[in-house]
């Protein structure tokens, strides 16, 4: 066997978990700063429209147990489309028949944009939320001046420079950002980057504990790294600070999350 870093999000058995370590923050992680935010807003019901298949289940499923759980908000209507569909119209129609006080889209990029376009058009004028998974230049670009006012959860690396001084990311995030923008262009930086680069750091912290037990090359190394993986501690990175165990192999707590909202065309910290 050999360590998996797991740059997207993958849905295995504990079994499968041991030898993989998934580095993009848990739909639970980052759906719980949106609960948050609706409990300070008063938000105790919810719409969900979301794409169809794994990703939508996700970010349903997390919204549903934290909302109902923690919060007592709760989804009174709920819609799924696929991500090829040109026409939601259908599916924004179910979701408006149960006046609910928000809204939360369950898609990905450029995807997640068309109900809320379509929600504009019909005129919905309360707060709709989405997921890291939409925070993406595609989703403005798509979404253009209807998408003003979208709120969703992000990666701090997204707004790294309007992070607070006291947040240990800030300093990581911003080296990350000014060299992955000097070889790639302004405004190019993604989580998707960040991640990959979080895979490194992880890397370069778990490997010399692993050469003090075996030789690379060898089942023995592989072992020795998988276990050095798991028990890192403390180990900052652009997405947040990784603390690894047995039972938890993203390793990341609320400080891998900020909220950030669509403003004059570009995502913004929420503050």
């Amino acid at each position: 066997m050999t360590p998996l870093m797991a740059l997207a999000p993958v849905v295995l058995t504990p079994d499968q978990l041991k030898w993989v370590f998934v580095l993009p923050q848990r739909p639970a992680l980052m759906m719980g700063a949106v609960v948050e935010h609706m409990k300070t807003q008063g938000v105790k019901t919810f719409g969900y429209i979301g794409f169809s298949g794994f990703w939508g289940d996700f970010i349903e499923n997390a919204m549903e147990n934290l909302g109902w759980d923690d919060a007592k908000i709760h989804v009174v209507s709920h819609a799924r489309y696929a991500p090829t569909d040109t026409n939601v119209t259908a599916q924004v129609t179910t979701v408006l028949a149960a006046d609910p006080d928000a809204i939360v889209v369950g898609a990905t990029g450029g995807g997640g944009a068309l109900p809320h376009i379509t929600l504009v058009e019909r005129g919905y004028k309360k707060q709709i939320y989405h997921n890291h998974g939409e925070v993406t230049r595609e989703f403005i670009n798509v979404g253009g001046k209807a998408v003003e006012g979208a709120i969703a959860p992000s990666g701090p690396l997204l707004v790294a420079e309007n992070l607070p001084d006291d947040n240990p990311v800030k300093p990581v995030a911003l080296d990350f950002v000014r060299r992955y923008e000097q070889s790639f262009g302004q405004e190019t930086r993604n989580l998707s980057s960040g991640y990959s680069y979080d895979a490194y750091l992880l890397l370069n912290a778990a490997v010399p504990a692993a050469m003090q037990k075996a030789n690379p090359g060898t089942p023995e190394f592989r072992r020795a790294l998988r276990d050095a993986l798991e028990n890192l501690h403390d180990v900052i990175g652009t997405g947040g600070v990784y603390n690894m165990n047995e039972t938890d192999h993203s390793g990341l707590d609320d400080r891998a999350r900020v909220l950030v909202r669509v403003e004059n065309g570009a995502w913004r910290l929420l503050k």
